[in-house]
């Protein structure tokens, strides 16, 4: 008899904070507290406007979709 386990959803982002240009504090639902310095995965066109260090500072958590965005560039 096989046993089906319910799949665990992995932790999503409770809090951001902006520590330096492009290094973030994520605080994770199980408690987890991680330092990553996003610059490596900031390229592309997508994330041009996040290379603005003024405009990286605005980042925040979606609580509803759970990841760290930024206000869209036709916002402000």
């Amino acid at each position: 008899m096989r046993i089906r386990r319910r799949p665990t959803r992995p932790p999503r982002v409770t809090d951001v904070e902006v520590l330096d240009a492009y290094v973030v504090r994520l605080r994770f639902t199980d408690g987890l507290v991680r330092t990553i310095d996003l610059r490596p995965r900031l390229w592309g066109p997508v994330f041009g406007p996040l290379l603005d260090p003024e405009r990286f500072r605005e980042v925040f958590v979606d609580h509803e979709l759970g990841p760290i965005v930024c206000p869209r560039a036709d916002s402000g």
